[in-house]
């Protein structure tokens, strides 16, 4: 969902609850995603869609969400072991 753009912006930046009711349930569908983030922190989207971004480090992803002009408190924040994707 977090791909349907208008004008270029994510829907759920436009939705009161960005998405939020969504979460468990597209996380679910998409836990298949964390097979290639093993041992890393993940941002991901508020709607469960898909990961915005990840890295090794937490402090690293978050200077980097910042520096692209993005507010944290938009993801959810997950640190990938080796059982989050099973």
């Amino acid at each position: 969902m977090s791909e349907q753009a208008n004008n270029g912006v994510p829907w759920w930046r436009n939705d009161p609850w960005m998405g939020r009711h969504l979460f468990a349930e597209n996380r679910e569908k998409n836990r298949h995603m964390l097979e290639n983030y093993r041992e890393m922190h993940v941002a991901w989207y508020p709607d469960g869609s898909g990961i915005r971004d990840a890295d090794s480090d937490l402090t690293r992803l978050k200077e980097r969400l910042r520096a692209a002009g993005e507010d944290l408190n938009w993801y959810h924040f997950e640190h990938v072991t080796d059982v989050s994707w099973v």
